[in-house]
């Protein structure tokens, strides 16, 4: 279990990626492209790419084109963070339905894109805004695994 301040406590999820909140109603999530993932889509930066395959992903799950895709600076002390925003048309229990995705993008290393996913909290954009202060890079050979150990023993 994580304790995220002032956010609560986190469990890791079934997903690859993400963390439940305690009662299950929250989640928040990192996921990394890389150059090689970003390379197929066409973009102005690094962002506008990730965007471009958060869309594509999307599209394939809906079986369908968006209904709408929007790709908007989100407020960060972090330079160039976007949010983008997808939507498409489902049916759940023979209703149409309106669904809508949002993930905060960021280029965190040069080529490399932070994918931020935060949905179900009192203040999802306070949380994002949390995620992005502590995200980090290293080339040091035991990268992260200390802390990973000291925070996650589980993880062994």
């Amino acid at each position: 279990m994580l304790h995220v301040q002032g956010s609560g406590k986190w469990r890791p999820s079934s997903e690859a990626a993400f963390l439940r909140s305690e009662d299950g109603r929250a989640m928040v999530g990192v996921l990394l492209y890389s150059p090689e993932d970003l390379k197929d889509f066409e973009g102005s930066d690094p962002v506008a790419r990730a965007a471009k395959l958060i869309t594509k992903v999307y599209e394939q799950s809906a079986g369908q084109p968006l209904a709408d895709t929007t790709l908007v600076p989100f407020e960060s002390t972090r330079p160039g963070v976007k949010r983008s925003t997808t939507s498409w048309r489902a049916t759940i229990r023979e209703r149409p339905v309106l669904m809508k995705a949002s993930k905060v993008l960021v280029e965190i290393a040069p080529g490399w894109v932070a994918q931020i996913t935060v949905q179900g909290t009192l203040d999802d954009d306070g949380l994002t805004r949390r995620v992005l202060e502590t995200l980090s890079t290293t080339s040091e050979p035991e990268c992260y695994w200390q802390f990973i150990r000291q925070h996650f023993p589980e993880m062994r």
